[in-house]
């Protein structure tokens, strides 16, 4: 992610959020107990005001290549392949052969970006 917002931001706000991400730290509270301290090892937290759109900027390109690609479903003059809203993404596809090329595009950008896919939280819907 840093690497992208190097290219974005101005060098002291890239500064400012690699210093934090870096030194981050928290514990963990539930009912009563409290965790000891641990080092914070991923750039975006969850329920951070920056989170979303940080995530954003890290996972722009994957809509961009899926619109790119042509492929998806016609509604009217338009073709749509994929909804993406936080951190998840919809692909949208009139063919099996057309939905692997957009599965393939997600994983060689989650590979070239070492990240992967939550393949429990991953379900296929057939409609018709």
């Amino acid at each position: 992610m840093f690497y992208k917002l190097i290219h974005i931001l101005k060098i002291l706000y890239w500064t400012f959020l690699f210093s934090c991400s870096n030194n981050s730290r928290a514990v963990i509270r539930w009912n009563s107990l409290t965790s000891g301290h641990f080092n914070i090892s991923r750039a975006t937290r969850e329920g951070s005001v920056l989170s979303p759109r940080l995530f954003n900027v890290f996972i722009n390109n994957v809509p961009i290549a899926l619109y790119q690609s042509h492929v998806g479903v016609r509604i009217g003059s338009s073709s749509v392949n994929s909804v993406a809203y936080a951190d998840d993404i919809t692909l949208i596809s009139a063919t099996v052969t057309e939905l692997q090329i957009s599965i393939n595009m997600c994983l060689k950008y989650s590979q070239t970006w070492r990240f992967s896919f939550n393949v429990i939280k991953s379900k296929c819907v057939v409609i018709g």
